[in-house]
């Protein structure tokens, strides 16, 4: 897992958008590997556009501190499985009370494929924007399963 920035023109497709809402255990959402001292404050179902993979957001908090904004991604498809915790702390944007951050996941497919989402958080409205990449940078509404070797080339 590593994170990168792009730079995407204003001209490509919108972001998608859902609410984060609050997580209960009763949403089953298995394969969560043991969060230990990390509790599970929100989450959204993100749409991916392929029907194989799964994918959810949310926020949560380590044991009683508050390292807000900390975030949960889940990946799931029959190209493998990801969990990863989110650290945006340093990606405030205090003007427009949001976070803001490109994820990259390489470990699809015996780490020969990755996929890359930017996403935006409302932090006053929790309202979660996404959006998937592709091996140009360019916008798509479909998660997009990118070969790794893409990734060298970019920046």
């Amino acid at each position: 897992m590593g994170l990168v920035s792009f730079q995407i023109s204003q001209n490509q497709v919108p972001y998608l958008s859902t609410k984060l809402l609050p997580y209960s255990e009763d949403l089953n959402i298995n394969t969560f590997p043991s969060t230990g001292s990390f509790t599970l404050e929100t989450y959204a179902k993100v749409k991916t556009g392929l029907e194989d993979f799964q994918a959810y957001v949310g926020t949560g908090k380590q044991g009683d501190i508050r390292l807000f904004p900390l975030y949960w991604l889940k990946m799931e498809s029959s190209k493998g499985k990801i969990m990863l915790y989110i650290d945006m702390s340093k990606n405030i944007d205090a003007s427009s009370n949001t976070c803001r951050d490109t994820i990259r996941c390489d470990r699809f497919n015996n780490n020969s494929e990755m996929i890359v989402l930017e996403i935006i958080h409302h932090l006053s409205t929790d309202e979660f924007q996404y959006i998937w990449l592709d091996g140009n940078n360019n916008r798509s509404e479909k998660a997009i399963f990118i070969p790794t070797e893409i990734d060298k080339h970019v920046k």
